[in-house]
């Protein structure tokens, strides 16, 4: 066709030809829900192709999601309500996820984190910056009662945590102060 670019290059700067796949970019938004079904937060997901689930290296997912938030901006994204974006332990200490826009923020601490001094000293200086912290694929071990003692939201596996487990985690989690969330919740029924 007359005017368009070939399907298989995009121009960029200068002589050089871009592969259109190299500036092409992909998230998931899954919506969070409250008791009523109504929108209340976005999690915001990396993909690195159409598919709907996630491969890859956890930093690299972390970095492209901000870079993603970055350039979409959080607003868009989320039509203004909150995001929740994950973290690694290098993200977290890294001053990169400052980037955010703190009043749209919910960093995730990954469940493969561990509750390091390091990473808890970041996670409370994000807190008083005014950053939400919430605590990804909950699985209770004693190393991570400071992340508890300061999280404000601890997601639980819907599916892989029985009802009778939820219950036991949630009445042994004295320190936590937060709200807790059931991911994974797929049929009306579940909800």
């Amino acid at each position: 066709m007359m005017g368009s670019p070939p399907p298989s290059c995009a121009i960029g700067s200068g002589d050089v030809a871009v592969s259109a796949t190299a500036a092409t970019r992909y998230l998931a938004r899954q919506p969070i829900l409250d008791v009523k079904g109504r929108v209340v937060a976005y999690e915001l997901l990396f993909r690195n192709a159409p598919d709907v689930a996630f491969s890859g290296s956890g930093e690299m997912a972390s970095r492209t999601m901000i870079d993603n938030t970055m350039i979409y901006g959080v607003g868009k994204l989320t039509a203004g309500l909150p995001a929740f974006i994950n973290c690694t332990a290098e993200t977290l200490l890294s001053e990169y996820i400052e980037m955010l826009p703190v009043p749209l923020t919910v960093l995730e601490v990954l469940e493969d984190v561990e509750a390091s001094e390091e990473v808890v000293e970041a996670c409370v200086k994000l807190q008083r910056r005014g950053y939400k912290i919430a605590l990804d694929d909950f699985d209770y071990r004693p190393s991570l009662d400071p992340l508890i003692r300061i999280a404000d939201f601890i997601k639980m596996d819907f599916r892989s945590t029985p009802s009778a487990e939820r219950r036991r985690l949630i009445a042994a989690l004295k320190a936590f102060k937060g709200a807790y969330l059931a991911e994974k919740v797929e049929t009306r029924e579940e909800y």
